[in-house]
């Protein structure tokens, strides 16, 4: 991958410092956060995510193992036991 630019940036999972690389020969954007491991990758053209990781953003949170569980539709179902 050739970057052809890269800028500092805030990371929208943590708040820390993370990296933006312009991939310019191949219409990709990488962003990328070494303190929480995060990873969007995105094409310049469509918008569209070709890859992404954010940890802390997982099925859990549907699944009653945060406060958001209850206004999630998925939790109901999913702490009743199997018949």
């Amino acid at each position: 991958m050739i970057v052809t630019n890269s800028i500092e940036i805030y990371c929208p999972n943590c708040g820390h410092s993370a990296e933006r690389h312009y991939l310019k020969k191949k219409y990709l954007t990488r962003t990328q956060c070494v303190h929480c491991d995060y990873l969007m990758i995105t094409c310049d053209r469509t918008g569209k995510v070709i890859e992404a990781y954010a940890p802390g953003y997982g099925i859990d949170v549907c699944y009653g193992r945060s406060a958001e569980a209850r206004s999630c539709p998925q939790a109901a179902s999913a702490s009743r036991p199997r018949e």
